[in-house]
């Protein structure tokens, strides 16, 4: 029930994330995004109509995950207490999301010098915070951990990670490969690692930030192939 809402969740802010307003990306996923008109909505949606659905349902997304995050947790016995920590948790999560995102747009559209601090804070707000909701409520609902602030940092990191290297994509990738366009940061004037620190030196801090991943992982979880596989993942994705 977890990781079926943390999907609807994520594919949310991907669909307000590609919004005209927004980042204005015609592709996702290799599929038209949510906001484009295709052949198949002529008859009966607009193409003016189009990125109001997208809105709606990106937030019925938002809504449904939390609907089913309570009452599936609820029918399997979970206690309230911990379903309720479960729900702020995603609460707290998505709003901060939103401020990443925001704060995302604001830097590309205001002449101001930005340094990784910052884009590690927007990393974190805009995709280490998708990561901790993942993270965080499975260990909220077994109850083995006194506390939560390794679990976040290490959400943080693994956030960063993925940004770096979703940076790099976008330079380096194929779009048929990407499933999206590339070089959209660069369209968008976004200040990302690749403008700050140039190819090679972004390829060297994602290994110096895999490190500190990994030992935190080796605290918290030694036996997790689960989240190394991933780790890996992230670090050498394609797409």
């Amino acid at each position: 029930p977890l990781a079926r809402a943390i999907e609807y969740l994520h594919t949310s802010s991907l669909i307000f994330d590609d919004l005209p307003a927004q980042d204005n990306a015609p592709l996702r996923r290799g599929q038209p995004t949510l906001h484009m008109p295709i052949d198949s909505d002529r008859k009966d949606i607009p193409a003016s109509l189009a990125e109001g659905r997208a809105q709606l349902v990106a937030v019925e997304f938002i809504a449904y995950a939390i609907q089913s995050v309570t009452d599936d947790l609820t029918r399997e016995n979970f206690p309230h207490e911990h379903i309720n920590q479960v729900i702020a948790e995603i609460a707290r999560s998505m709003r901060e999301l939103c401020n990443g995102q925001f704060l995302d747009l604001q830097h590309s559209r205001i002449d101001k010098s930005l340094t990784i601090d910052d884009l590690d804070h927007v990393a974190y707000l805009k995709t280490g915070k998708a990561i901790e909701i993942a993270v965080v409520c499975p260990v909220i609902l077994a109850q083995q951990a006194p506390s939560l602030d390794r679990f976040r940092e290490l959400s943080r990191l693994m956030g960063i990670l993925f940004q770096m290297k979703d940076d790099l994509l976008d330079v380096e990738g194929h779009t048929d490969e990407l499933g999206k366009l590339k070089n959209i940061d660069q369209q968008n004037k976004t200040v990302t690692y690749i403008s700050l620190l140039g190819v090679n030196e972004t390829r060297k801090r994602i290994l110096t930030i895999r490190k500190q991943v990994e030992f935190i992982l080796n605290d918290l979880w030694p036996q997790s192939g689960t989240m190394r596989d991933l780790i890996q993942y992230i670090c050498e994705r394609k797409k």
